[in-house]
């Protein structure tokens, strides 16, 4: 019997095989249909009259969510917003686990802040006074459905626990790279208000791509290296980010001593996002030790 099934599920997948096909699964795959098909099939309360009764469910579920679109407000689905967690705007939500108290920060990264507050405000008192004390997060969900983490949190986690999703996409002086998070925080000596303090994000940056790789792999591979604290540390709005992407290890020109990393984003996300798509959210993930809330 197993067999059997196992047949039929590989031959629902032939026409995947055969041809190419763009996007998310979940838009061509036959299991979708079938899944639809067995759960309208489960609302069908008219036996007399089988048929008629099931497009009518369809017509009322289409209605229902059509109106929920273009009203959001008359959704009455459970409120998934973490616990703790702090909505920026925009898609954007920080999300715990949260240091408990202000914690100071290293040189290099005092450094950067005051460099950061320098371009975005004029005031110097704001400068000088630049926080030597931050409060770190450990995640943050973008508008792509994507969770992010960072490398601060996730360092933490014994190895078979590890999600090492805290590499990004970025807008940077109008261009795009791509770096690691080491972690996020927020920031209110900008002149804001206290209860709507900035989120910024401390990121250490990839090198440019190497263009004798790329132009190699037909504009394939987009090989970079991660620069050092004193090249690629910066601090950016969390909004410049993008979405999460994979940096897999690269062995190219591995006997210079040189560590490469190439790119990997997830395919079909612009697909995902128009779907709606998300991560699910961990809302009881640990904080390991009293200094995290």
């Amino acid at each position: 019997m197993n067999s059997v099934l196992n047949s039929s599920t590989s031959m629902s997948r032939i026409t995947q095989i055969a041809s190419t096909r763009y996007g998310p699964p979940s838009l061509h795959a036959t299991w979708t249909m079938e899944r639809t098909i067995g759960d309208l099939g489960q609302e069908i309360r008219q036996p007399s009259n089988p048929y008629a009764n099931l497009s009518e469910r369809a017509l009322i579920r289409t209605q229902v969510n059509a109106i929920k679109a273009m009203k959001p407000k008359l959704d009455d689905s459970p409120d998934r917003t973490p616990k703790g967690s702090l909505e920026l705007g925009d898609g954007f939500m920080l999300l715990r686990a949260k240091q408990r108290y202000p914690m100071p920060c290293t040189r290099p990264e005092r450094s950067f802040i005051r460099a950061y507050l320098t371009g975005v405000q004029s005031d110097p008192n704001d400068i000088a006074n630049a926080p030597l004390k931050i409060t770190r997060w450990a995640r943050i969900r973008l508008p792509t459905g994507q969770i992010a983490r960072s490398a601060w949190k996730d360092n933490l986690k014994p190895l078979e626990k590890l999600r090492m999703a805290w590499c990004i996409k970025l807008r940077l002086n109008q261009e795009v790279h791509f770096a690691q998070v080491n972690y996020y925080f927020t920031i209110s000596s900008l002149g804001e208000d206290e209860m709507n303090p900035q989120a910024l994000a401390m990121v250490l940056l990839y090198s440019p791509l190497d263009l004798e790789i790329y132009q190699k792999s037909q504009q394939t591979v987009y090989s970079v290296t991660l620069l050092d604290e004193v090249l690629g540390l910066r601090v950016i709005p969390v909004k410049d980010m993008i979405s999460v992407v994979s940096m897999q290890p690269h062995n190219y020109n591995i006997e210079l001593g040189v560590k490469r990393w190439y790119v990997w984003e997830k395919i079909g996300l612009d697909i995902h996002i128009l779907c709606g798509d998300e991560e699910s959210i961990d809302a009881a993930e640990p904080n390991e030790g009293s200094m995290f809330e």
